[in-house]
């Protein structure tokens, strides 16, 4: 059999369709604590700025009481520390259920469980929940960047790809080979570039009113999590297969 077809083969019988849509729910779970830590630090260094910029894009939805009542709540910052408390015990759950989930795909995927310890698995989960969100940055980085062109985008591509070598690295249960490992990281890279330049195409051409366009935003956020982990699981099965 081919490598290709071992590689579609593999990913079939592990499922990843099912398994990607739980690693993206974890992955989701880990991004909201981080956005409620960014709100806190970003409401207490820059609260005047924050409330002046807040209503300055709602204001069309708002009426002047809706504006004044957002601009006092977001000058407020009662309840900071307590808020960050929550956020930081959230992320470092997040975290750690997001690691459990990426864990037991590559379980599924290379068809055997992990024989580390505990310690082992809390180290190594220190090094590829950071490298995956890093990869994931590094890919939705060129949505907001001002350089464009193809030497750019090899770029990008380069960086995610040495981003989640460490992923390749450290979480299948039989360690893999440097080819393998390598190969596994550029596809994800390239993947996850083609999304970027799918939510590239809804950001220009996408046109609706404002509550559309955030139900529109929410969807599109929850669409790109759920592919990017199935184009990494696809990885998976082909780093699995080569190295088999």
């Amino acid at each position: 059999m081919s490598a290709p077809s071992e590689t579609v083969e593999r990913a079939r019988r592990a499922d990843v369709t099912f398994v990607a849509a739980a690693v993206a729910y974890y992955w989701l779970g880990s991004l909201v604590p981080v956005a409620v830590l960014a709100f806190v630090v970003v409401q207490v260094a820059y609260g005047s700025v924050l409330a002046d910029w807040s209503v300055q894009q709602l204001e069309i939805a708002l009426t002047p009481a809706g504006q004044d009542l957002l601009h006092r709540a977001l000058l407020d910052s009662t309840g900071a520390t307590g808020l960050g408390v929550v956020g930081t015990v959230g992320l470092l759950w997040g975290w750690s259920r997001l690691y459990r989930a990426l864990e037991s795909a590559f379980e599924r995927v290379y068809e055997t469980d992990h024989e580390e310890s505990l310690p082992a698995r809390a180290l190594a989960a220190c090094v590829v929940v950071p490298a995956i969100c890093i990869g994931m940055a590094l890919a939705a980085a060129g949505v907001v960047s001002t350089f464009t062109g193809v030497v750019w985008d090899a770029l990008l591509v380069v960086a995610v790809a040495f981003a989640l070598f460490p992923v390749f690295v450290t979480l299948p249960p039989e360690r893999p080979g440097l080819r393998a490992a390598v190969a596994g990281s550029i596809a994800t890279a390239v993947a996850w570039s083609l999304l970027r330049y799918a939510f590239d195409l809804y950001a220009t051409y996408g046109t609706f009113s404002l509550a559309y366009d955030l139900l529109g935003g929410v969807i599109f956020v929850l669409t790109f999590l759920y592919l990017g982990a199935l184009a990494l699981l696809v990885a998976v099965s082909l780093t699995a297969t080569l190295d088999s």
